[in-house]
């Protein structure tokens, strides 16, 4: 089984079995970390495949040297933030108490981090913490 970078170059050079091997390799990941924060089955499997859309578009931009799942969950949760924003913009501020943070704070990168992390643990695992 070869690493992610593997396959990366190998979808760059044209090759969509290695893409099929990425999706197979993040599917599930990124429904989690998606489901986690948008609560509906339906909305998540739709955001998931523009994630994969998004991370095919973008996968020139990717930084060999750094590690894919990163710039991956990043991809996704930047995508989730979009699709708050907009539904944020398509309602009156009393329909929508939705708190995100846009700036690119330590607090944001923190809660960021803290997503990635959730997202790829098992849910057993899990604790919450006050």
């Amino acid at each position: 089984m070869h690493d992610d970078s593997y396959y990366v170059k190998q979808v760059l050079k044209g090759n969509l079995d290695a893409l099929d091997q990425l999706v197979y390799r993040y599917k599930d990941r990124i429904y989690r970390l998606i489901l986690r924060m948008i609560h509906d089955p339906e909305e998540a499997k739709d955001l998931t495949q523009e994630c994969f859309t998004l991370m095919y578009l973008k996968l020139e931009s990717y930084d060999l040297n750094r590690k894919f799942s990163t710039w991956f969950y990043r991809i996704a949760v930047n995508r989730y933030i979009n699709e708050i924003k907009k539904r944020k913009n398509d309602s009156s501020p009393m329909e929508d108490s939705s708190v995100f943070i846009t700036e690119n704070t330590p607090e944001k990168q923190l809660i960021d981090k803290k997503l990635i992390i959730f997202s790829v643990t098992p849910p057993n695992i899990h604790r919450l913490k006050c």
